[in-house]
């Protein structure tokens, strides 16, 4: 029976669970009682897959057969989908050009959402159907083993592929039954094609999907100048049937690899797929570049927990780095403000000047979602109010305001920023000056600092997670029947923020 644990050892904390007659102790290398717990759960999901391996699974059984005997099971919930659409098709009769493209347009929306819960491995989605199979087939498997969880990884698969599919239907393509075509007399040849007008695609690819936020729409065309400017190419001269080939999009995908998170890039490549995809559907390519070129879930993760804090030394020294520079412009005062308040960098640079306010003698800043002004938060709980240190307003923030208000209340902070990439490049090179060099720290390292101090100083949790936009831990009711943005008065949460030094 499997009965995991956690214990704290002196300061530390480890797991402890039994697999039969075993027992296991595994330090969870953490003194932070709620990065163990999730720890603690992951190495969980690992204990339980290897007791399914050691106990329930059939004597003699193959792990290629199960997955062979999984495989088989969803491409047959596949089939019997993409059949139940063509019956649809069948009984409805013809449809209208319009019609199609609108279908299109939906299963290509359907395909994205499809790719990033399969890169983020979001299982979730697809439990319920995968309950639904088990139960169809009286499949005996509980939803911690670890053929629940292949059949689920599986299904995410099969869902990508299935909207690829049907795209490629409406379109006529019919890749399940192979045809011949005699080739046409009027076909011209490969060499009098006319290449894309890349500018003229985009505006149109982008006209057709105005739903999308502002926000969205502008991180799509910066993300697509960053390839075309990695890959050597031009708006201009660009010629995207042969230059768009797979080594140019690899090369674009190991130059970002070096530069930024694996989410970070699955979420650019993403957007690039999208746009790809639409040309193919309306024969501008005849082929995505960019398909398969993802980076695997198991390297995500990795990579997300690799982050770690800065010491209090560290942000001292980076401090000083900062204002060794002279020059205090929207660079400076943006990173200093997160230094000094454990906010995510894309919540800082975008504020405004009306939301940095007083109230009964404490300065503080007003965090909330405004899309008309791009001013857009990570989830509803980011919404918050974050006191002003006394150590920022001795570097002369709020003067730094007062000038900036002379642009008018709505007027950027931090005028000429467009995007936390600013930002960071900024912090990492004061960074370099003052030899912290470590791959593990990077401007979201002062965010975790924050989190780890206040743990350090025995802030309650509640209110840590109101100081870091965090949703409150515990069941529903914190959300259904808690105010959460007037929950603590502004002098509580100073008085927490005061005891976090460096």
């Amino acid at each position: 029976m499997l009965k995991p644990t956690v214990v704290q050892q002196g300061e530390i904390y480890h797991i402890r669970f039994r697999i039969g007659s075993r027992q296991l102790w595994l330090s969870l290398k953490t003194r932070d009682g709620e990065q163990a717990r999730i720890r603690a759960k992951q190495m969980e999901a690992v204990a339980v897959t290897t007791a399914f391996a050691t106990r329930l699974q059939p004597k003699g059984a193959q792990v290629s057969q199960i997955r062979e005997d999984l495989g088989r099971l969803v491409d047959e919930w596949r089939q019997a989908e993409l059949d139940h659409t063509e019956r649809a098709k069948i009984d409805s009769g013809g449809f209208d050009p319009a019609d199609v493209e609108d279908q299109t347009d939906v299963y290509a929306d359907l395909l994205e959402e499809a790719h990033e819960a399969l890169t983020s491995n979001k299982q979730w989605q697809v439990k319920s159907l995968a309950d639904g199979l088990v139960e169809q087939h009286g499949l005996k498997m509980g939803r911690e083993s670890g053929e629940y969880r292949r059949l689920c990884r599986e299904l995410l698969k099969a869902r990508a592929a299935l909207y690829e599919e049907e795209i490629r239907r409406m379109d006529g393509r019919y890749t399940t039954v192979p045809s011949v075509v005699a080739p046409s007399p009027f076909t011209p040849p490969a060499a009098v094609v006319p290449s894309i007008d890349l500018r003229k695609s985009f505006d149109s690819y982008m006209s057709q999907h105005t739903y999308r936020r502002s926000v969205t729409q502008r991180d799509i065309e910066l993300t697509l100048n960053e390839f075309l400017k990695m890959s050597g190419l031009d708006w201009k001269t660009v010629d995207v049937r042969r230059d768009c080939v797979k080594a140019t999009c690899t090369k674009w995908k190991d130059l970002q690899l070096a530069r930024v998170a694996a989410r970070s890039f699955n979420k650019k490549l993403s957007y690039l797929q999208h746009l790809f995809r639409w040309m193919v559907k309306h024969d501008m390519i005849e082929k995505n570049p960019l398909e398969g070129l993802g980076v695997a879930t198991r390297q995500q993760r990795v990579e997300s927990n690799a982050r770690k804090p800065f010491t209090a030394e560290q942000m001292r020294l980076l401090l000083d780095s900062l204002l060794n520079t002279g020059k205090k412009d929207s660079r400076f005062w943006c990173a200093v403000l997160v230094m000094h308040t454990g906010m995510r960098g894309g919540e800082a640079f975008p504020l405004c000047v009306d939301q940095v306010k007083e109230q009964g003698g404490v300065d503080y800043l007003d965090l909330y979602e405004d899309e008309s002004r791009e001013l857009l938060l990570k989830n509803a709980a980011s919404t918050r109010k974050v006191p002003v240190s006394s150590a920022l307003r001795g570097l002369g923030f709020v003067d730094f305001v007062a000038t900036r208000r002379k642009a008018g209340n709505k007027a950027r902070l931090f005028p000429g920023l467009s995007r936390t990439w600013d930002v960071s490049m900024y912090v990492k090179r004061a960074m370099r000056r003052v030899g912290i060099v470590d791959p593990a720290l990077t401007l979201h390292s002062t965010r975790h600092f924050y989190a780890t101090q206040y743990v350090r100083a025995g802030v309650q949790s509640e209110i840590r997670h109101r100081l870091l936009g965090h949703s409150l831990p515990g069941s529903t009711q914190n959300t259904d029947y808690v105010e959460l943005n007037n929950l603590f008065p502004l002098e509580v949460l100073r008085d927490a923020h005061k005891k976090v030094r460096f």
